[in-house]
């Protein structure tokens, strides 16, 4: 007698691809929040200098928040809607 293993295997493929998806729906606003935050700092940070002064500071929230009102103060193009997500895309 042979016994068939789809229908098993189809539920738990399910389930996985079900838990991937609720897991990627879940990422997404923090996604989009860090892509926003690159898009700004690639855009506003890289016009005065490199990646690498920021790649090799490891700050807090605060630190940065200090650094990027700095930095707007010396002329940087920041959006204001854009200074949260840079800061925590920062930190």
């Amino acid at each position: 007698m042979v016994t068939s293993i789809a229908g098993p295997s189809r539920l738990l493929m399910a389930a996985v691809l079900t838990t991937i998806a609720a897991a990627a729906v879940a990422a997404s606003p923090g996604a989009q929040q860090a892509d926003k935050g690159e898009q700004a700092m690639n855009v506003s940070c890289t016009n005065c200098h490199d990646l690498r002064p920021i790649q090799t500071q490891a700050l807090d929230t605060e630190g940065w928040t200090s650094v990027v009102a700095a930095m707007v103060d010396k002329g940087a193009m920041v959006d204001k809607a854009d200074l949260a997500p840079l800061v925590e895309y920062l930190v």
